[in-house]
Order: C-alpha cells, then structure tokens, then sequence
C-alpha cells in the first residue's frame, strides 16, 4: 500500500531540509520503503517538490490534507470499534482471534493510539507523530522555550522550517 506522508523539520537550505528528512523517513521506513519524487514509479499523489517552506499556501494545502487523513483514519477506527463494542462482550472480544471480525478489535485499538505507522500521515523533526491541529502547533513552536534554557543559545533560531512529503510503502 502507498501513502503520502510528511515530515517538519529545521534546516538552513532546502537540500538540508532533505538530509534532515531522510533521518526521519529512514526511522518510519525499513528497507528504504519510501521514494524522493525523482524515484518514484508513479506519482500518485501529483506532482510534489522535494521540500516546502512550511508557511508557504503549498505547505499549508498538503498540511490540511494529511492531517485530514489521519482524522479519517481515527474517526473510522473508532466508529469500528463502538459497532465491535455493542455486538461482542468483553470476554468474547479477550479470546478472539484476529482473523474474526471482532479479533481486529486489537488492531483498531491499536490504530486510534498509534503515534507511528500507515494512519498518521505528518511527523515531526523527531519521526514521531503529529495527530492533531494543537500537536501541529506546538512542533511549529517547539524550539522557541529553548532561549536561555541553561544559558545557552538556541540553536534552531535562524533555521527555516521545511515540509518534506514522500511517497512511502506500508
């Protein structure tokens, strides 16, 4: 299965923003399961450049799109989950297997708590998830506590923030 994913990440041009990101793709993705848009066989998700400035209408598009589909991807494991709920009792569920409909009770449960995996679809400079509008804000601010925290300077300060989606294969 394909997806398009994106990462956030700081860096002073944008080919740094492309080493910075391919830290993160290479932490979400084994085997190098994710493809630059030069690379890729097909570009099912239309013609994407490499990295964004993150404030740019671009950015802000892709932005609204992944985290849309990471809301879908919730809102529909948890209506699963509610129907699994009336239909089956706690034992039932405890015992099932995966392959009956209510075994894939754990596998929802274990989607709506990811913060990693094929339903979130925008990630941090970290490679960790970014679920939700409130989450999004606090990675765009993330660095600026960091002034005269210990005395030091912060060190992210006068770097560019990047978006840099990617074709990947669950």
């Amino acid at each position: 299965m394909h997806t398009l994913i994106a990462a956030i990440v700081y860096a002073e041009t944008k080919e740094d923003a492309e080493t910075e990101a391919k830290e993160v793709f290479d932490q979400l993705c084994t085997n190098d399961n994710y493809f630059d848009w030069h690379d890729s066989p097909e570009r099912r998700w239309g013609i994407q450049p490499d990295a964004l400035p993150i404030y740019s209408q671009e950015s802000k598009e892709l932005i609204k799109r992944l985290l849309g589909y990471t809301k879908q991807s919730f809102c529909e494991s948890v209506e699963n989950i509610r129907k699994i709920l009336a239909a089956y009792d706690t034992k039932k569920l405890y015992r099932a297997r995966d392959e009956n409909p209510e075994g894939h009770f754990r596998y929802l449960c274990s989607c709506v708590g990811e913060d990693i995996g094929p339903h979130i679809r925008l990630y941090n400079p970290d490679g960790g998830g970014i679920r939700e509008p409130k989450h999004l804000g606090y990675v765009l601010r993330k660095w600026d506590c960091l002034d005269g925290y210990k005395g030091d300077k912060n060190p992210y300060k006068n770097l560019s923030i990047w978006l840099v989606p990617r074709d990947i294969h669950y």
